[in-house]
């Protein structure tokens, strides 16, 4: 009896021993690593003391260029230049707050902002004029926290002003065998060239507008690459006048705008001459005579820059007293340039309402018929 109860025992003993081994605590295997994967990381803030844990899903947040935008709109003519920066800063970070935000502009301070309340995102936009021509530098210094740990963050741009150019140039073609008058017809052609300064991939022009008297004449929104070429014709009449504005944009929001007033010459300008009765008026110029009858008033187109000689006769009884309007005086004859509209009269009176002095003694100075030296 005692013989079996140990052969039992070892049974139990030999089972047991076997199912450790069969069904014993799993071994889990570590990942294997090679030498391209980069050591574990975390980044402890200068002034964290190590009293507590950083919490690993609560890491310090990544740079983001996308944060600040920085854009330029221009306006220039022939005679100045103005610009305007804008600048749009948006930080937002998960689990963290943000304490402030310092923005420099060619490292001088210019704006800088504090918390009163915990804050998370942050938006701010800041708009300053500045000169044209020059390379501006933007940076951002923003404090952000959580409940274990402090950060700063830098941003940082920098902006051409203008990053885009542009020229813009007029002339004006006579259209020859409209008319045989005074009156001339014109051609206006315009060119123009639009450049993005920068050369950047993500900054390419997007769009080139010509437009007139604020009439879109022509535009551009593909294949523009860094440079553009353009122009655009139109007929036109005497005497118009056209605003011209060349509008450029690049994809980043930047503005350039150049602008020029092309004037059209007046082709012929109206020439009037008004006589009273009494006399006539005598036009002369390279395109020959014309006669204005007394009493009459006649106009008529001259080319610009005309010389007029005016010469007045007066007729039998009457006397030429001088001239009016745009020409003063009594010089007959007379000339005028007609350089814009021009409208004279031409004043005669009869004889005998020009008082005659009495003929005077030469030796006493007494009128002829008082005189006492006979």
């Amino acid at each position: 009896m005692r013989g079996i109860l140990w052969l039992c025992l070892s049974l139990i003993l030999v089972f047991s021993i076997a199912a450790q081994g069969c069904w014993g605590p799993e071994v889990i295997e570590p990942p294997s690593l090679t030498l391209d994967d980069p050591p574990p990381k975390v980044d402890t803030p200068s002034d964290w003391d190590g009293s507590d844990e950083i919490n690993s899903d609560i890491g310090p947040p990544s740079a983001s260029d996308d944060w600040l935008k920085a854009i330029s709109r221009t306006r220039q003519d022939e005679k100045s230049c103005s610009s305007t920066l804008y600048v749009d800063y948006l930080l937002t970070e998960p689990n963290f707050t943000i304490d402030y935000a310092v923005f420099k502009l060619d490292g001088a301070e210019w704006y800088t902002w504090f918390a009163t309340i915990p804050q998370n995102p942050l938006h701010k936009e800041l708009v300053k004029e500045v000169e044209c021509n020059r390379v501006y530098k933007v940076d951002v210094e923003a404090g952000i926290s959580s409940n274990i740990a402090k950060y700063t963050e830098t941003s940082q741009k920098t902006v051409t002003v203008p990053p885009l150019n542009a020229t813009l140039q007029y002339k004006l073609e006579e259209i020859t065998g409209a008319s045989s008058s005074a009156y001339k017809r014109y051609k206006l052609i315009v060119t123009f060239e639009a450049s993005d300064l920068t050369r950047d991939e993500n900054s390419r022009m997007t769009r080139v507008t010509l437009k007139g008297n604020g009439d879109t004449w022509s535009e551009a929104t593909s294949g523009l690459e860094f440079d553009y070429k353009g122009s655009y014709q139109k007929d036109v009449t005497a005497g118009q006048v056209f605003e011209l504005e060349l509008f450029v944009t690049d994809a980043e929001g930047s503005e350039y705008t150049y602008s020029t007033t092309a004037t059209v010459p007046a082709s012929a300008y109206m020439l009037t001459v008004q006589c009273s009765d009494g006399g006539e008026v005598i036009l002369s110029s390279p395109r020959g005579q014309y006669k204005v009858s007394p009493g009459r008033t006649d106009s008529g187109p001259v080319v610009p820059g005309t010389t007029v000689r005016l010469t007045a006769k007066a007729q039998t009884g009457y006397v030429f007293k001088g001239w009016g309007g745009n020409l003063t005086g009594d010089q007959n004859p007379a000339s005028i340039v007609v350089n814009a509209d021009k409208s004279i009269k031409a004043y005669f009176i009869a004889a005998s309402e020009i008082d005659t002095p009495p003929a005077v003694c030469p030796v006493c100075g007494n009128p002829v018929n008082q005189c006492t030296c006979r």
